[in-house]
C-alpha cells in the first residue's frame, strides 16, 4: 500500500482507497486495454530473450527442413501469441472481481469466431463461493453468455490457467 496524489484537490490518499475522503474524488484505474498492452510487452521480450536461448547453432542446414522450420516456427509463434491474449482476458475478468484472489476457472473454450466462454468459481459481495459464467469477446467486452456460448464448439484452452498465477 502506497500513498499517491489526489488529482483534484492534491492532498495524499491510500492507492487502495476507492475515493478520496477530502474531495470523493475516484483514483484513476488501469483500465483493461492499459493491462493488455503492458502484459502483452512483458511476455514479447520474455519470449525474445527465451528465443535468443533457444537460437538454432550456425550449422549449415538443408534448405527444404529450413522452410519447414520457419513455418513450424510462425505457427507456434501465433498459437503463443493467441495463448497470451486468452490469458490477459482472463486475467481481466478476475481482476474486476470484489476479490480477485478467490477467482478459480473452472472451464474456458475459446470458440472459432474468437469469443471466450468462461466458467468460474469466485466469492460475491456477501463472502459465498458462486460459480458464474461469462463470455468474453476479443476486445475484452462481455457479452451474453446463453446467446453466444450455448454450442460450445472450439478449443478447450482451460489448462492456460496455470498461466493466470504468474500474472
Amino acid at each position: 500500500m502506497a500513498l499517491v496524489k489526489c488529482e483534484e484537490c492534491g492532498k495524499q490518499i491510500s492507492d487502495e482507497a476507492e475515493s478520496c475522503p477530502s474531495c470523493g474524488a475516484k483514483p484513476e484505474k488501469m483500465g483493461f486495454f492499459r493491462k493488455l498492452f503492458i502484459g502483452l510487452f512483458v511476455l514479447f521480450v520474455i519470449g525474445s530473450v527465451m528465443d535468443g536461448f533457444n537460437s538454432p547453432s550456425t550449422k549449415p542446414v538443408d534448405s527444404s527442413s529450413s522452410v519447414e522450420t520457419q513455418e513450424e516456427k510462425k505457427k507456434r509463434e501465433e498459437e503463443y501469441a493467441k495463448n497470451v491474449l486468452i490469458v490477459l482476458r482472463i486475467s481481466a475478468l478476475r481482476e474486476d472481481m470484489k476479490n480477485p484472489q478467490s477467482f478459480d476457472l473452472v472451464e474456458a473454450i475459446n470458440l472459432k469466431n474468437g469469443i471466450l466462454c468462461t466458467t468460474y468459481r469466485a466469492t460475491n459481495a456477501f463472502g459465498a463461493i458462486v460459480t458464474e459464467s461469462k463470455a468474453i469477446t476479443k476486445d475484452g467486452k462481455i457479452v451474453d453468455y446463453a446467446k453466444n456460448c450455448n454450442e460450445k464448439f472450439g478449443d478447450d484452452v482451460t489448462h492456460l490457467k496455470k498461466f493466470l498465477k504468474k500474472i
